[in-house]
């Protein structure tokens, strides 16, 4: 009796100790880690002793039951045979229970870019939608650039936008006709086969899920205890995970995603010509900046002749004191040549004297003997 008393009372202790760690999965984690742990646990799960293994198929076997695996599969076959009867029975009604994701995307050029921005923001509040998230680039400075469309640093508006997807469309119309659309993009997805196939895994997770309960309270054995409730925990994460990735496709359903980027221009770009007239553009831009050039010289001069004048008596100035300067150092070297040559014409002389010289006492001692 103490032994029974004893058994009950750890499986009262293991089956609180589970919920209390089933209740907070189920209340917000990612399907990723929902992904990871349930694989963690399948790991361990594999890696039991032959013991628990064991002790678990004498507990089925002892109290009667069949295989909660094999009743799953039976079930998701059954559920599969049971939603392919109801297609081909009421195909009408599918049509309209079809679980439709829309996206869209939109580029618009405009020139009031503050009033086109709060136009769109406007819309998406009119439609019962709300921005996901928004981003501002460019300061905006007003100048233009020439020969571009665009404003000098340019402003851009960035935003992820979720509308009610029965009024996608006509949000899209209305986001279109806020300026010059330069793209757009819209496509549907249909989820219905991938909800269903999730909302039939979350019933067989589900009655698992019951199924090993009641065999975790009619088992006695405490491996037998431990290795159902880690399968009761890992059904537990896939339930979670399958929630979690229906209520995303919940949300996607209800509110379509529309991706817009609004961009600043000072003129809206025209579509481009044919090749003559871009020939004769071309030409005419030609023409006008040689005349811009030579009315920018004259005006250059008209606006700046006193400055050019004194420019041009100083420069004057320069040339003749630099003339007067050379005309010295000219006069200098004509009288340094002279002087030279003078210098250079009485040693000659002197030389020539003394070999006349020379000569004659030669020839006075050449007599002389």
């Amino acid at each position: 009796m103490e032994k029974g008393n004893h058994s009950v009372g750890c499986k009262v202790i293991v089956l609180a100790l589970a919920v209390a760690l089933c209740v907070p999965l189920f209340a917000g984690c990612g399907g990723t880690v929902y992904d990871e742990m349930a694989e963690t646990m399948s790991e361990d799960a594999d890696f039991q002793t032959g013991s628990e293994a064991a002790a678990v198929d004498d507990a089925v076997e002892e109290n009667g039951m069949v295989d909660t695996e094999d009743v799953a599969e039976q079930e998701g076959a059954e559920a599969e045979q049971d939603a392919g009867a109801g297609n081909g029975q009421d195909e009408t009604k599918d049509n309209q229970d079809k679980i439709l994701v829309y996206e869209g995307s939109v580029a618009i050029e405009t020139i009031e870019y503050e009033e086109t921005v709060r136009a769109f923001k406007a819309a998406v509040e009119e439609f019962g939608g709300f921005l996901e998230n928004e981003q501002n680039f460019g300061a905006g400075s007003g100048d233009y650039l020439e020969d571009s469309y665009r404003v000098r640093d340019a402003r851009d508006f960035m935003a992820t936008a979720r509308i009610p997807s029965e009024k996608y469309q006509e949000f899209m119309a209305k986001t279109e006709g806020l300026g010059k659309v330069t793209g757009s993009n819209s496509k549907v997805t249909n989820m219905t086969r991938q909800y269903g196939t999730l909302k039939a895994e979350l019933e067989i997770y589900e009655t698992e899920y019951e199924r090993y309960l009641k065999m975790f309270d009619e088992v006695s054995d405490d491996n037998a205890m431990l290795a159902i409730q880690e399968k009761l925990t890992e059904l537990s994460l896939n339930i979670a995970r399958t929630k979690s990735e229906m209520e995303v496709i919940d949300t996607d359903a209800t509110f379509s995603t529309v991706q817009v980027r609004i961009s600043e221009v000072q003129a809206y770009k025209e579509q481009r010509a044919g090749f003559l007239a871009r020939l004769c553009d071309v030409l005419a831009k030609s023409w006008n900046g040689m005349l811009g050039f030579f009315e920018g010289i004259l005006f250059f001069f008209i606006l700046h002749w006193y400055k050019l004048l004194l420019f041009a008596l100083i420069i004057v100035l320069i040339i003749k004191i630099v003339k007067k300067q050379q005309a010295k150092a000219e006069v200098k070297r004509q009288k340094a040549m002279q002087e030279y040559q003078q210098k250079q014409k009485e040693q000659q002389e002197q030389q020539e004297q003394q070999e006349q010289q020379e000569q004659q006492e030669r020839k006075e001692s050449f007599e002389h003997e």
